[in-house]
């Protein structure tokens, strides 16, 4: 499979991203124009205080296959769900507002969600590459992956990539129900996945490191390791699964 096909909805959450949304957004719609498909851009602004929501509208009005959203809230999770809520049946890509995974690279993605399963783009495992990541950044995300797989998900190499593709209307069901609101959502969508038994698949993906990101794993250090107890008391650890 080669680029995105007409079904395929990319949904972008972004707060305080007007530095480097607009190079993201030029990119994707350059994207689906030369590949002649019919994919739609989906620009959620979560409560932005620069000029995001601004330039995620300006993009809707003169892209054709793009559309804005004002989330009601500032999280990732919340702008994710939202986003997502607007997107028609098909296949919904989730992707970071710095696009440090080619789009290229969304086939594969989608080629997995269209089997119904939940797929996740991983740096970790065989044919991925991170390039350009700082030694500190590499380590301490490292240490998290290693922290989710013991205490909730073993066997997932990555699940923070931020990019990922599922189904509408399974993501759309999974996103409503989640209970943690903050960084770790993602652990708990994948968590609540493997709890129903949808499959969870990870896609090797080409990563280039960005600056700029507004995640801080040593501020939110606190926060992220109670989300991390909760989703362990709710769900458990699967038994008898490799590390």
């Amino acid at each position: 499979m080669h680029g995105v096909t007409p079904d395929v909805w990319i949904v972008i959450p972004a707060r305080n991203e007007s530095r480097r949304l607009p190079a993201t957004l030029e990119r994707l719609a350059s994207f689906l124009d030369d590949h002649r498909d019919h994919g739609v851009v989906v620009a959620v602004d979560a409560h932005s205080t620069d000029d995001t929501a601004e330039i995620a509208t300006e993009f809707a009005d003169r892209v054709p296959r793009a559309r804005s959203v004002s989330a009601v809230g500032g999280s990732k999770w919340l702008a994710t769900l939202d986003g997502v809520r607007v997107c028609d049946p098909g296949v919904v890509v989730t992707a970071d507002a710095d696009l440090s995974v080619p789009p290229d690279a969304f086939g594969g993605l989608v080629e997995a969600a269209r089997s119904g399963a939940l797929a996740i783009g991983s740096r970790e495992i065989e044919g991925a590459a991170r390039l350009g990541e700082p030694l500190g950044r590499r380590v301490l995300s490292r240490v998290f992956n290693g922290v989710v797989r013991a205490v909730a998900l073993p066997r997932l190499r990555d699940t923070q990539c931020g990019f990922k593709a599922f189904g509408r209307d399974l993501g759309l069901d999974l996103l409503e129900r989640v209970s943690v609101r903050g960084w770790a959502f993602d652990v708990e969508l994948l968590a609540l996945a493997r709890s129903e038994d949808v499959p969870v698949v990870e896609v090797p993906v080409r990563w280039t490191y960005r600056p700029g990101g507004s995640v801080r794993p040593l501020r939110d250090a606190p926060s992220v390791a109670w989300d991390l107890w909760s989703i362990r008391r709710r769900y458990g650890r699967s038994p008898g699964q490799a590390r």
